[in-house]
């Protein structure tokens, strides 16, 4: 039995209906590609913070579970032996499972092939950052966790990792990473060979996690000197969380934040 004339014509003589109709299809695949791709970058990026996040909390537990074995003293960053160099990860090995927790899905440093600190040459293994005023920035030797004034308010890890050519890579045409990272956080405002230390890797956001212990992510404030007046030491980093001391220096904590 015949399905009619023209069943099993091949598509350049089928009529302008049926070519219509394959060109509706293709017109449609086209755009579903094109809406469900951000979608699967974001839920990407979302997946990302949220496991950078995670590691930030676990980091957090592992830094104060040390602290408090330590009569509520920090370890040292980074500090020279003689076979090298001691650094706030080897501190906390017994304190954390595995190697994971120290890399970031979003900036991740193989821990077989680590970079090197831009300034004293050791090798960096982690995609995190230790707040470098825990020790000998306002008295010689480890800061004391008690004397901290508003620890929801002052960073303890922030993400690092790779340096890139831009603060937020995912938003810039061409931007690439160097071969050097630094596990110590200082200012956002840093630059090692025009690198930048600290990039927004989640959408514009950088994932850190406060001293007493809650992680969170916030669009940096200052990564320029055109971002406006900015106090290196004391500055905020953005939202409420400030470099240290959440920003009230000396305890004057009646007065506005200092940046």
């Amino acid at each position: 039995m015949s399905d009619g004339p023209g069943a099993n014509a091949p598509a350049s003589r089928r009529g302008p209906g049926a070519r219509t109709g394959i060109a509706v299809v293709v017109a449609l695949v086209v755009i579903m590609s094109i809406a469900v791709g951000p979608l699967y970058r974001w839920q990407q990026l979302e997946s990302q913070r949220t496991e950078s996040i995670s590691n930030l909390r676990q980091l957090a537990n592992a830094f104060l579970e040390y602290s408090q074995d330590w009569d509520d003293h920090p370890m040292e960053p980074a500090r020279p032996l003689a076979s090298g160099w001691q650094l706030w990860p080897d501190d906390l090995r017994g304190y954390i499972t595995g190697h994971s927790v120290l890399s970031n899905p979003s900036n991740r440093i193989d821990p077989d092939h680590p970079l090197e600190d831009p300034s004293r040459r050791y090798a960096v293994s982690t995609s995190y950052a230790l707040n470098r005023r825990v020790w000998g920035v306002f008295s010689p030797g480890p800061f004391p966790l008690d004397n901290l004034e508003l620890p929801e308010r002052t960073a303890m890890f922030v993400e690092a990792g790779p340096m890139w050519s831009a603060p937020v890579p995912s938003e810039t045409v061409g931007a690439s990473h160097g071969h050097i990272a630094k596990l110590t956080y200082g200012d956002t405002e840093d630059r090692y060979s025009s690198l930048f230390a600290y990039p927004s890797l989640h959408g514009n956001r950088l994932a850190l996690v406060a001293m007493d212990g809650h992680a969170l992510s916030v669009v940096v404030s200052h990564y320029t000197a055109a971002s406006g007046p900015h106090d290196s030491l004391y500055g905020r980093i953005g939202g409420h969380i400030y470099n240290w001391n959440g920003g009230h220096p000396n305890g004057r904590t009646d007065q506005p934040a200092r940046e």
